[in-house]
């Protein structure tokens, strides 16, 4: 006899070891992440595992549409890989969402139904014989009006796009789950009806509305609806943004995400799977290890403030850490001492503090005896050089980039210690040495030298991006040792990127920067396990704006535009910098191309660098 869904009184399930299965809209995750922040909140003494072994582009059918992915690769099937996720996960509940992509978007068909149904009662079956128990989730909806351009009517032969109304098989599909608990006493929950309602009720004023801008996969919006039918079953409390009903709500999902995000990678790595394109995770070990961590901090933001175990006699605020990387002027190469031979000092950092018509705006930066202040609360990690942030971190002692203004606003902003860990490397393109993952091999001819030397190479494509994200993680365990008085605690914030003038004297290169920036910020925030992380771009405005370039004045349109990408909203912010720029008479030399060597714009750079950061953390 089947155990009951729910304990008495609608609580959450007494199983400890707790699976989701399901294709991309579960391997996003976000519904899990809601619910179990707020199990966590409600019940921090619980020591449930959660499981994410969601997989992108899975069905329960076994069915493929002809030409998936552009023909890579056919759609995978759960069942290739079921009885390694038992065997490994050991869960004592399984949670399911498929349905999807089992229709395989065409038309509803008997020999597709039946597909779908044998492959759901496979599971149900398989996972029941371990002797655990099974929750079936119906799919999310489909919904054609954000991409009526792109869906195609009933009728046809062939789809080689979706069938306009989807949304329908799902229907289907939906009904006989549901028509299973009755008949066969399988637990459901009725994802799929919520969200038909929610979509409907949004849409009486909204006829545009839609929770998934692609059709498919589900904004933040949808996947909190999701979330609320187990919150909902479970009685567990949410506010309205899907944070926990506490006062360390937002904290604690934060905390959750990251856990999550180590998980789900390291336990796709570790049962195996055949969809390609999958970043590999940590072995289980060191990522239980990571994840057991932030387990832990989001269970003491959970206890009561007078709980023995949440108390410190001098609480560490976990350190924010801004990243900061680009080409050489990200380096920094503005000059820091006035020297006369250099046009008289001009247009370096200590005639700025000295010249009274710059004094007032640059004084903090040094005290009365004219020594460079260094902040107590706001450190740097660059290359082999660390410390208290003050000049002298450009791309040597004697230069500054952007660092310095970027960390002295957000000093100021932020109560909590801040750490900038500075990626940087002059004579970069991010076509070719930053190029994210997600852009593929270059499409072009790079000339014969460099082609072959790619050939012979192929890691020189995105050498850059590799080891900055690589540096970023080696640098994140050493918190504790860079930041005086921290526990070791962090909060990823913020990316800062200046970069570009590598990319601006091609075409080709200048052709693909804002569909290689969008990869870029994407491919950043999915490998640093940071969704929603904060991010500024910095226009490449050098020349100021009397600017004529074509292709200069098409890399900055670039650079905009990428910020400006509807999914970017809020989290993406465009610097402009043309009013920053120096001509070589305000200036230590004629360098265009690294603004002149001027400390005061390398500083006013970073400084609206950080204004912009710090109005995006406001709305996050």
């Amino acid at each position: 006899m089947a155990a009951p869904m729910f304990a008495s009184g609608g609580e959450p399930p007494p199983e400890k070891r707790i699976v989701f299965l399901g294709d991309s809209i579960t391997q996003a995750g976000r519904y899990i992440e809601i619910v179990e922040a707020a199990l966590v909140a409600q019940y921090p003494e619980s020591n449930k595992a959660i499981i994410p072994l969601g997989l992108s582009s899975e069905t329960v059918s076994g069915l493929s549409e002809p030409g998936h992915a552009g023909g890579k690769f056919p759609r995978p099937d759960l069942h290739e890989r079921l009885d390694r996720v038992l065997a490994k996960a050991k869960p004592d509940l399984v949670i399911a969402c498929y349905g999807m992509n089992d229709g395989i978007y065409h038309p509803l068909d008997a020999k597709r139904t039946q597909a779908f149904r044998d492959g759901m009662i496979k599971l149900h079956e398989k996972v029941t014989a371990t002797g655990a128990r099974i929750i079936h989730l119906t799919p999310p909806v489909f919904d054609p009006v954000p991409i009526k351009a792109q869906v195609l009517p009933a009728g046809l032969e062939t789809y080689k796009k979706p069938f306009e109304g989807y949304n329908g098989v799902l229907d289907a599909y939906s009904q006989w789950l549901l028509e299973m608990r009755s008949e066969k006493k399988w637990e459901v929950l009725d994802v799929h009806g919520a969200m038909n309602a929610a979509l409907a009720e949004k849409r009486k004023t909204d006829p545009q509305f839609t929770f998934a801008k692609d059709g498919v996969h589900p904004s933040a919006d949808g996947q909190l609806v999701i979330a609320r039918v187990l919150l909902d079953a479970w009685c567990l409390k949410v506010k309205p943004d899907g944070t926990p009903d506490c006062e360390s709500g937002s904290q604690i999902l934060q905390s959750i995400q990251k856990k999550q995000a180590i998980l789900k990678l390291a336990w796709l790595s570790h049962v195996g799977h055949k969809r390609p394109g999958v970043a590999a995770g940590l072995p289980m070990e060191e990522a239980e290890k990571k994840a057991a961590a932030f387990d832990t901090e989001a269970r003491n933001l959970a206890k009561p403030k007078d709980s023995p175990a949440s108390k410190c006699d001098s609480p560490s605020k976990p350190v924010l850490v801004f990243i900061l990387a680009g080409q050489s002027n990200m380096e920094g190469h503005g000059f820091v001492a006035a020297d006369p031979k250099r046009n008289g000092g001009k247009g370096s950092l200590e005639f700025a503090v000295k010249d009274p018509a710059t004094a007032k705006k640059f004084a903090h930066l040094a005290d009365k005896e004219g020594k460079w202040k260094s902040r107590d609360d706001v450190f740097i990690s660059y290359l082999e050089r660390s410390g208290p942030l003050t000049a002298g971190f450009g791309v040597n002692k004697d230069k500054i980039g952007p660092e310095l203004g970027f960390g002295w606003v957000m000093g100021d902003a932020c109560e909590q210690p801040i750490l900038l860990i500075k990626c940087a490397w002059g004579g970069k393109s991010l076509s070719v040495d930053f190029r994210p993952p997600s852009s593929g091999k270059v499409p072009y001819s790079l000339g014969e030298k460099q082609d072959a030397a790619i050939a012979a190479d192929p890691k020189i494509l995105g050498k850059y991006y590799r080891e900055t994200i690589s540096i970023v993680k080696a640098t994140l365990p050493k918190v504790k040792e860079l930041v005086p008085g921290s526990d070791g605690k962090y909060e990823l914030a913020g990316f800062a990127w200046h970069q570009g003038w590598n990319d601006r004297i091609s075409d080709k290169f200048n052709a693909e920067y804002e569909a290689n920036m969008v990869n870029f910020i994407r491919d950043v925030r999915k490998d640093l396990g940071a969704p929603a992380l904060p991010f500024v771009i910095a226009e490449t405005g050098m020349n100021g704006p009397e600017e004529k370039n074509v292709r200069a004045l098409s890399l900055m349109k670039a650079q905009a535009s990428a910020a400006a990408k509807p999914e970017f909203k809020g989290s993406v912010a465009f610097v402009p910098t043309q009013a920053m720029w120096r001509t070589q008479v305000q200036s230590p030399s004629g360098q265009g191309y690294h603004w002149n060597t001027n400390g005061e714009t390398y500083y006013l750079i970073g400084e609206a660098m950080g204004e912009a950061m710090k109005e995006l953390r406001k709305a996050k």
